[in-house]
């Protein structure tokens, strides 16, 4: 199923597993980024639509992270292309299932991070920081 177009496409709750969610990876690259990847396919419900995670996936920079800090991620729609980004507003379970940022739901969860002490903090992945 290719990317809907207009809002009145949103997906149900029921429709989730047809069209498939979530497909997708987000992957600590380095200490200054992160990467969201395809993953046994490549649609992502942004806002109620199916949305195609590029091939090249999409990347995040940890440019104005605060140091010690747990982040939330979150893919969403600017412009037609996906964007992620790194907030600490956390996560509510959307009427369609899908979790999305607490009180927006133009923005889908794909993953949480932590930084370190360092100015700006830099993504940590390591055993005992993963939860």
């Amino acid at each position: 199923v290719g990317p809907a177009t207009q809002s009145q496409h949103a997906v149900q709750l029921g429709q989730l597993g047809q069209v498939g969610h979530g497909q997708c990876r987000l992957s600590y690259v380095s200490g200054t980024q992160l990467k969201l990847s395809p993953y046994n396919g490549n649609n992502l419900i942004i806002n109620g639509v199916p949305q195609q995670i590029p091939s090249a996936g999409v990347t995040l920079a940890n440019t104005g992270l605060a140091a010690s800090t747990k982040y939330y991620v979150y893919a969403y729609m600017n412009a037609g292309t996906m964007t992620l980004e790194a907030v600490t507003t956390a996560h509510a379970t959307g009427t369609n299932g899908v979790e999305q940022k607490s009180g927006d739901a133009t923005r889908t969860l794909v993953g949480m991070i932590l930084t370190d002490g360092s100015t700006p903090g830099q993504f940590v992945d390591t055993p005992a920081n993963r939860q």
